[in-house]
């Protein structure tokens, strides 16, 4: 883990912390973690995730900007979004999508799943279909060599709870 990558998780969990108990700064230290992941992951060509980051970026400014605000109106405390808020979150992420999610270019080897197969109640009796499903169709990805170049495949590693 390099020095970035160690400072981004420690001002996350610091964000995390001060949104608990309420504190404005959840927000500098949550714009610093997600900047720091911005550059680490558009340095290493994950788009999507650097468009997510932003996102992640846009929304700690507004709800600084929001908190520190002298109307009375803005309540000053963690709460749920209403409609409005999820639209213009939705447009937003919705253009980040657009913009980064066809740059994307894939480094992968190879990929590993994992499938938890223990249910109970209702679901346990159509697991072992679901499990013969996802099997198949891995096994068909792998077979038609046009999934990661067709030099790469897919791993299952199967879990039973």
């Amino acid at each position: 883990m390099s020095i970035l990558e160690l400072l981004a998780t420690v001002m996350g969990i610091l964000s995390v912390w001060y949104a608990r108990k309420n504190n404005v700064l959840v927000f500098p230290t949550g714009i610093v973690s997600v900047l720091i992941y911005v550059f680490i992951t558009y340095e290493n060509k994950i788009y999507a995730e650097a468009g997510i980051n932003i996102y992640y970026f846009i929304m700690s400014v507004y709800g600084w900007i929001l908190w520190t605000s002298k109307n009375k109106k803005i309540k000053k405390n963690i709460s749920k979004n209403n409609t409005r808020d999820n639209l213009i979150y939705g447009f937003i992420f919705l253009f980040l999508f657009c913009f980064f999610g066809n740059q994307t270019e894939i480094q992968a080897n190879e990929i590993t799943i994992g499938i938890a197969f223990g249910f109970t109640g209702p679901t346990e009796s159509i697991v072992p279909s679901m499990a013969s499903s996802v099997e198949l169709a891995i096994s068909e990805a792998n077979s038609s060599k046009i999934f990661l170049n067709g030099e790469e495949k897919i791993n299952l590693i199967k879990i039973d709870t």
